[in-house]
């Protein structure tokens, strides 16, 4: 385990979770292709935890296939999606999602907690919800742009068994973000979308406390007269100065 590390509350019922259809399989004698099914999911998600408490490392692709996300599809220059760029032009639709370890040192360092509520936006297949949903305790919501990979976000999210993820599909600007109590964006937009993304944010850090967490967004977009920096670099984490009147 990583020094200073602190092991999440949900491990151990998380664990028990994906357990119980095993031992309930054994007992209910279930087909052996139902419990050995059940079986590899419970590895798959002991092994994320391992991962978050600094037990072992794994890349990026190991992790992927334990969260049940497919394969990553080249990007650059040659790899555009042709179709995807014609639904939707203007935006950034590259798969950079955003590494392990940096959202193993997210959550760590915001210890979210049961009633928090985690909004990624431009959420792609679901990364960061899946992995926060399995090692804390918070509610996570996702929204996509494009419906397909919303889709196989929800998919992974129902085969882990994580009834705490909510996937949405659509433009960010058309979703109701008041729920949230935390805001992630790592660069899903593009050029003509993400200043208007940044002034609905600042719209909602200047009426109710919310924390706003960035990762590769181009400096200068959150407004610190609203979110003061906690943190600053590639990954940024930005509490809200907004306080209830006395």
């Amino acid at each position: 385990m990583r020094k200073g590390h602190r092991t999440s509350t949900v491990t151990t019922a998380m664990i028990s979770k994906v357990a119980q259809p095993v031992e309930e399989g054994l007992a209910a004698k279930v087909p052996a292709a139902e419990v050995l099914a059940a079986e590899v999911l419970a590895a798959r998600v002991a092994k994320v935890l391992a991962f978050h408490r600094g037990e072992i490392e794994a890349t990026d692709e190991e992790l992927d296939v334990a969260l049940g996300l497919p394969a990553r599809r080249p990007t650059g220059a040659g790899f555009e999606d042709e179709e995807l760029s014609r639904r939707h032009p203007g935006e950034s639709l590259a798969d950079l999602p955003t590494p392990y370890p940096v959202l193993r040192g997210l959550f760590e360092a915001l210890e979210p907690k049961e009633g928090d509520r985690f909004f990624d936006l431009g959420c792609a297949d679901g990364r960061v919800v899946l992995y926060g949903a399995v090692t804390t305790n918070a509610h996570f919501c996702g929204i996509e742009l494009v419906e397909e990979r919303a889709a196989g976000a929800r998919a992974a999210a129902a085969a882990l068994g994580l009834d705490r993820v909510e996937v949405l599909a659509g433009n960010v600007l058309d979703h109701d973000l008041s729920r949230a109590s935390v805001f992630f964006l790592a660069r899903p937009f593009g050029e003509a979308t993400e200043p208007k993304v940044f002034a609905r944010l600042h719209d909602e850090g200047s009426r109710r406390p919310l924390t706003l967490v960035t990762h590769r967004i181009l400096p200068g977009r959150v407004d610190p007269s609203i979110f003061e920096p906690i943190t600053t670099g590639t990954l940024s984490i930005h509490r809200g100065r907004w306080r209830p009147e006395a």
